[in-house]
């Protein structure tokens, strides 16, 4: 009778145990080092940089070292062996001795960290037919190779997922039925389980079923029905309704050609395509007597190339308009790893399988490096095109800043372009770049911030830590006077009112200069969000009507006094920025012998291009002051 725990036998173990170090040897020591390592990261709660670091290298090492196994051992050299089971080794010493991972900001190495791994994942489904690139590849051989990689993997993930899910029943039931919380930190527990179970089981799992090249079936393919269920019933024709949509799009925009495409299409037609060549690969076995699949396989690269001028079409409108980001750098890079692709499979007559995920691994690894890494070239444009629109504006002079008298001497555009170049360059640069070149203007910053920080820090020991992103940013930007454009700008005719505002002032319009003949102080706001104490005999206080173009006086005495209010002209201009100075929002208000000054924070006009009739509340504060 079958025992079904033989597989828990010595024998099997033993059997387990030789068959995976004698095959990948040096995984499997990164593995347990691996577990060994994030064990301690717990127990000792040392998140220095150097344990980070290592956690990160032995995980990306790992699939390097894998897949140098199996290319060694589909592709023995004899004695250079050693040597090429060393180069994943070599590799996770440099990467561990050059990554910055611990800084106020990691996304950098986060994006670094994550090509290669994506990188070196690709490199599993191809490791041994790196030799072959050149030679007539079996389409049957590789298909099942893919598979059977694709299986294990999708099989390791099913052992972690379900090893943590059962371990974490059991490990919260015994802690809710015994008192052990004494002698037990629950939490600890938990995370050592989710370690044993994703840092050791899955991965163990994974080598033990990864494939030999050698026992690949060459002469049919390897019919898995989960695949083959998921291909024929969800994948391919998924495909057909993803490019209908698409294609859709395409002659809508070519019907309306001053329509330009949504940036979202040039993602979709890359996710779409990358989504297509997976499912390329997974269906040669099936297009023998399905049309839906063979009309697939036979037309798909040609119908990606047609999307693609599309794709290079919308990043170009954003490129020529703002120039290059991370983000359609990765939009191009990839466009052109899908044009090589789908030109290659539409016209070789070779059609490697192989070429898919090998390109694909190069691209990640070229992308993820100076000079062509996602973030050194863009980053580098960005800051010559902030440059460029500096000197534009009159703000950099013979390499030295000038910061402009008012808001309203450049336009709007300008003032966004550099506004959002600043932001770009701190948020990809940690704000060096910014600090080396607005050195100067960073200084008072520096001190204003220290004395706000130790005014709220009065009860902590620690130093000041020097200024935040967002505060280098804003410091920047209210210094020489440029601001971001928002939705709500005329320009768009999107919203009822045009909101104009202050430099974001809390303290504005203090210290106040009260000139002669001026009595009385009040506050005002607007008649859509007036204070709760409307008895204007013990609350004085100014409303402002934009809609009926009214200014309200509630007067001590009890009496209101209603005055026309005419917008000056200066705010009735689409030009002029939304965030100004003081001086923009103060004007006077007069009226048979009262004169009012408004010195606001907030104010609103009416959108003059507004069509809609949607109800919209507007912002006004500040203080008045009053002559009778």
């Amino acid at each position: 009778m079958y025992n079904p725990l033989t597989f828990l036998s010595r024998k099997n173990i033993e059997d387990s145990v030789g068959r995976i170090t004698s095959r990948f040897p040096i995984p499997t020591l990164i593995v347990c080092i691996f577990t060994l390592l994030l064990f301690y990261f717990i127990y000792s709660d040392n998140h220095s940089a150097e344990v980070t670091k290592a956690i990160f290298t032995f995980a990306i090492t790992f699939f390097f070292s894998t897949g140098a196994a199996l290319y060694i051992e589909s592709n023995s050299k004899g004695k250079t062996d050693i040597l090429l089971h060393l180069i994943p080794v070599i590799y996770g010493v440099f990467i561990y001795s050059t990554i910055n991972i611990w800084t106020d900001w990691i996304f950098e190495s986060m994006i670094y960290l994550t090509l290669h791994l994506f990188g070196f994942v690709s490199f599993l489904f191809f490791a041994p037919y790196v030799d072959s690139f050149f030679k007539k590849e079996e389409e049957i051989e590789y298909t099942n190779y893919f598979s059977l990689v694709s299986w294990a993997l999708m099989m390791s993930s099913i052992v972690w997922i379900a090893l943590l899910a059962l371990g974490f029943i059991a490990i919260g039931s015994v802690f809710a039925l015994f008192d052990i919380k004494e002698w037990l930190q629950q939490d600890r527990i938990f995370a050592y389980w989710a370690v044993i179970s994703l840092g050791f089981s899955a991965p163990i799992y994974g080598l033990l079923h990864l494939p030999i090249k050698s026992a690949i079936n060459t002469r049919s393919f390897e019919i898995n029905k989960f695949f083959s269920f998921l291909i024929k019933y969800v994948g391919v024709p998924f495909i057909y309704i993803y490019f209908i949509i698409l294609y859709a799009y395409t002659a809508k925009v070519l019907v309306n050609f001053s329509d330009w495409p949504k940036g979202i299409i040039s993602w979709m037609v890359i996710w779409f395509s990358v989504f297509g060549y997976i499912n390329y690969i997974f269906s040669k076995p099936y297009e023998d007597g399905n049309t839906l699949i063979s009309y697939f396989r036979k037309y798909f690269p040609i119908i990606v190339i047609p999307q693609l001028l599309m794709l290079f079409y919308a990043i170009y409108l954003r490129v020529a308009q703002y120039d290059l980001t991370m983000n359609r750098y990765f939009v191009i890079i990839f466009g052109i790893w899908l044009v090589v692709v789908s030109l290659y499979l539409a016209v070789s007559t070779k059609k490697s399988l192989s070429i898919i995920t090998a390109s694909l691994a190069l691209i990640s690894f070229t992308i993820s490096m100076w000079p062509w890494s996602v973030f050194s070239y863009p980053l580098e444009r960005q800051y010559n095109r902030l440059l460029v629109n500096l000197e534009t504006a009159n703000i950099l002079k013979q390499n030295n800043i000038t910061p402009l008298s008012s808001a309203k001497e450049i336009s709007k555009e300008l003032s966004s372009e550099i506004y959002s170049g600043i932001q770009y360059i701190c948020d990809f640069s940690e704000c060096s770049l910014i600090k080396e070149l607005f050195k100067k203007e960073l200084e008072d910053a520096h001190i204003k911030w220290e004395i706000e920080w130790k005014k709220w820090n009065t009860n902590t020991l620690g130093n000041y830590p020097g200024l935040s992103k967002w505060e280098i940013i804003s410091a920047v930007t209210e210094k020489i006077k440029v601001q971001m454009s928002y939705s709500y700008d005329s320009v768009t005719g999107n919203s009822k009112y045009i909101s104009y505002n202050t430099n974001y002032k809390y303290d504005a319009p203090y210290p106040i200069n009260i000139e002669q003949g001026y009595t009385k102080l009040v506050r005002v706001y607007s008649e859509k969000s007036l204070p709760y104490e409307k008895d204007g005999a013990n609350y004085p206080y100014i409303s402002i009507d934009v809609d009926a173009s009214k200014v309200k006086y509630y007067k001590w005495n009890g009496v209101i006094t209603e005055i026309n209010l005419t917008t000056p002209k200066e705010l009735l201009s689409n030009t002029i920025p939304t965030t100004l100075d003081q001086s923009d929002l103060t004007f006077l208000v007069e009226w048979n012998g009262i004169a009012i000054k408004l010195l606001l924070q907030n104010y609103a006009i009416k959108n003059p291009k507004y069509t809609g009739s949607w109800t919209e509340y507007y912002t006004i504060n500040g203080i008045a002051l009053i002559k009778e």
